[in-house]
């Protein structure tokens, strides 16, 4: 009786194609990973950099609600006016004088446009990127309501909901300033302290 042996069972050719599959499939999958850590480090720098310009709209949009309502409890005219490319700037007019601020812009295109990508990546960053996109989009409402309730004040209409929008404002803004946080931390694994202005 003869031993059988591998190559008797299998021919050569059949295990050095399978061999050369597995190599082929590990290679692969090296390659992809590797792809996948590229794109999670180039997705953070840009939401690091997102989140870095929105922290400065939240403390910008933070100090005109304090105006607004400042202005408000005074007595004082405010009002919105748009400079020459169309952006809001709130004007109050005091008895000291006037002050001519810009409204400041919430920055949500890096989020919004690699969510589904980040689904795939990272879903731990995935869930928090939607969580500050969805507080973003709320101070966006905020700042859309304040230019709208001001211009509407302004232009002599009956009942405007300004009493009381500031608190409101400021307590999304601290809300979206918290989930910024939470996201840089993940994002560039330090704290939030920068705030840039573009």
């Amino acid at each position: 009786m003869r031993d059988s042996t591998v190559s008797d069972v299998f021919p050569v050719t059949v295990i050095v194609a399978i061999a050369i599959f597995l190599l082929k499939e590990v290679i692969e999958a090296i390659r992809r990973a590797r792809a996948d850590g590229r794109k999670r480090r180039a997705l953070k720098t840009l939401l690091a950099a997102e989140i870095e310009r929105n922290h400065f709209t939240i403390r910008r949009l933070s100090e005109v609600l304090k105006d607004v309502e400042a202005a408000r409890a005074a007595g004082d005219v405010i009002e919105i006016r748009r400079d020459t490319n169309g952006r809001p700037m709130l004007r109050v007019q005091t008895s000291k004088g006037e002050s001519v601020v810009p409204v400041p812009v919430v920055h949500t295109e890096a989020i919004g446009k690699h969510l589904l990508e980040l689904a795939s990546l990272d879903p731990g960053l995935f869930e928090q990127a939607v969580a500050t996109s969805d507080a973003l989009g709320e101070l966006e409402r905020v700042r859309s309501s304040l230019v709208e309730f001001v211009s509407a004040k302004a232009s002599g209409a009956e009942f405007v909901p300004l009493a009381g929008f500031s608190e409101y404002g400021l307590r999304e803004a601290s809300r979206a300033l918290d989930a910024l946080k939470a996201l840089y931390l993940l994002c560039a694994g330090a704290p939030l302290t920068e705030a840039i202005v573009r």
